[in-house]
C-alpha cells in the first residue's frame, strides 16, 4: 500500500539500488477481459501473481533500462552471503543451457526460458517458486504464461500452475532451467 512504499522508501533511501514500488489498481484487482474480478481458490494467489509481474515493473522505471538480469526473491527469503560468485555461475550455466535447449529445439525455435532452484521439500521434482531469475530479454513469455494458469485455473498453489506451463511446451514454448547450486 502506498504508506508501506512510503515507509520502506524512506528506510531504504540510502540505498539506490532498492526500490519499493506500489501495486498497480489493475494488478491488486486483476480482472478477466470481461471485466468480472477474478476469483482465486486462496486468497494469496493474487499476491502471488505479483513475481510475475516483475519485468512490466522494471519496463515502468527508466532506471532499469540498462538492467537484463533481474532476481526476484520472496519476502521471506534471506540472502546471507555476497551474490557475485552466484551470478557468475549462473551466466556459464544459463550460455551452456541456453545453447543445449537450442540445438535439441532446433535453431529456428524461438521461446522463452526462466530460472528455479528444485524444491526440496517437494517429493516430486517441483520448482521452487520463491527465487527465481529472471532474463529481461527472454522470459516474459514464461512469466505471462505463469499468471495466465494463476489467472484461470483453479488451483491453491502457484508451483503446480508452473509445472502446468513447464510441461506444456506446445502450448507456452517456455523452458525452465535449473540455476546452480
Amino acid at each position: 500500500d502506498k504508506a508501506g512504499a512510503l515507509k520502506y522508501n524512506y528506510t531504504l533511501s540510502w540505498d539506490p539500488k532498492t526500490i519499493v514500488t506500489e501495486g498497480r489498481p489493475e494488478d491488486l484487482t486483476p480482472r478477466r477481459k470481461d471485466g468480472h474480478r477474478i476469483k482465486y481458490r486462496r486468497h494469496s494467489m493474487a499476491f502471488k501473481r505479483f513475481k510475475t509481474l516483475v519485468l512490466n515493473y522494471l519496463d515502468l522505471d527508466e532506471r532499469f533500462d540498462h538492467t537484463r538480469y533481474v532476481f526476484y526473491l520472496d519476502v521471506d527469503n534471506i540472502v546471507a552471503n555476497k551474490l557475485s560468485r552466484f551470478f557468475d555461475d549462473y551466466y556459464k550455466h544459463i550460455a551452456d543451457d541456453y545453447d543445449a535447449a537450442k540445438r535439441i529445439l532446433g535453431t529456428e525455435q524461438t521461446f522463452s526460458f526462466i530460472s528455479f532452484w528444485r524444491d526440496p521439500g517437494a517429493n516430486y521434482r517441483m520448482w521452487q517458486g520463491g527465487q527465481i531469475m529472471q532474463d529481461r530479454q527472454h522470459s516474459a513469455g514464461c512469466t505471462e504464461a505463469w499468471r495466465d494458469q494463476m489467472d484461470n485455473v483453479w488451483r491453491g498453489m502457484d508451483q503446480p500452475l508452473l509445472m502446468n506451463v513447464a510441461n506444456n511446451y506446445k502450448n507456452y514454448k517456455c523452458v525452465i532451467f535449473e540455476l546452480p547450486g
